[in-house]
């Protein structure tokens, strides 16, 4: 199913497959900006959001120590 129908589908309120939900990720991702056409080239506001989202990652460890 190519991403335009899936992207149709969705907007329905349909249920979609796993795989289904991870091709518009990676479509919605590209769209966004998330990737700039250079191999291994992200935006900075990727790097900033993975860098909370580690932080948060840390912040449970710890408590999760206690």
């Amino acid at each position: 199913m190519s991403t335009q129908s899936l992207l149709a589908l969705a907007q329905t309120g349909a249920s979609l497959t796993l795989p289904e939900l991870r091709r518009l990720a990676v479509y919605e991702w590209v769209l966004l900006g998330g990737f700039d056409c250079q191999p291994g080239h992200q935006r900075p506001w990727l790097w900033a959001e993975r860098g909370e989202r580690e932080q948060m990652h840390e912040q449970r460890r710890r408590e999760n120590r206690q």
